[in-house]
């Protein structure tokens, strides 16, 4: 059966659904915001907040750290590590407001933590870490990782059922040791996953992310930890008058580009699967 005209079809209404749902509504947006609006951009700020996005990126990297060897081991069938995981979902199931306020009261000035070194070392003089960005920064990235873990931990899991476990069982008795089995096998298996959640966190972190630092840092010291959604909501809803929803606008038409332009390269550029 020749199914060249369904594959058109489809194809057409997927395109018109792209153009009515998404072009149209941009295009209007584009106009309101350079034409009747003006274009709200400051450059300094918008390298700011892109260095940022960037610097809490590292969550990625921290979060699948941990994540990979605790992944490997329940598929492995190693059972106590479901006991790490079930842990670290209790995180991920709290709405991230209330984590990141749990981090705030636990890691404060005030809290339990300056109040134990206190007592372990009177002479210590305590620090206000969300003071000073760099702490700022670590405690961040400490705490999207340790909310993130379980998310990790199912999306490497899931890449891990392509790979057969008579494959791991001939590497073991071959006496290839559990960290070449995940340098080896484990990791380019399954690096498409790897970049998926790396870039879904990304994401989360420049959009999705102002109800977790603002409940830390507030987006502060200055603008040291402020994100895209931070700015954007700060600009829609604490400035009256067109000149907030301009700047709010501009920006959220910045990053609209900004992963518009990375889901293009991701399809021009992204290996395809070979059919054999």
């Amino acid at each position: 059966m020749n199914t060249k005209p369904f594959t058109a079809i489809a194809y057409i209404l997927i395109i018109a659904l792209v153009v009515v749902s998404a072009v149209l509504p941009v295009s209007i947006e584009i106009y309101e915001i350079i034409l009747n609006n003006s274009f709200y951009l400051d450059w300094g700020v918008l390298a700011v907040l892109l260095v940022n996005t960037a610097i809490l990126s590292i969550s990625a990297l921290v979060t699948l750290f941990i994540a990979i060897p605790i992944a490997y081991m329940i598929y492995a069938k190693k059972h106590r590590f479901r006991i790490a995981l079930f842990c670290f979902f209790s995180l991920f199931m709290l709405p991230i407001s209330l984590v990141g306020k749990i981090g705030y009261l636990v890691l404060a000035y005030d809290g339990p933590i300056h109040s134990l070194i206190t007592i372990l070392f009177p002479t210590n003089q305590n620090v206000d870490w969300f003071a000073i960005p760099s702490y700022s920064y670590a405690i961040i990235i400490l705490i999207i990782s340790a909310a993130s873990i379980a998310e990790a931990v199912l999306y490497i899991r899931t890449g891990l059922e392509r790979i057969p476990y008579s494959v791991i069982e001939a590497a073991q008795c071959d006496g290839a040791t559990n960290i070449s089995i995940v340098t080896n096998i484990i990791l380019p298996s399954i690096k498409d996953v790897l970049i998926l959640y790396s870039l879904n966190i990304v994401s989360w972190i420049a959009t999705s992310s102002y109800s977790l630092i603002s409940q830390i840092t507030g987006g502060g010291p200055g603008l040291s930890t402020t994100t895209f959604d931070s700015y954007i909501i700060r600009y829609m809803f604490g400035v009256s008058g067109k000149i907030g929803e301009g700047i709010a606008m501009s920006y959220s038409m910045i990053l609209f580009f900004v992963y518009f332009v990375i889901g293009v390269l991701s399809l021009l550029f992204g290996k395809r699967d070979e059919i054999v």
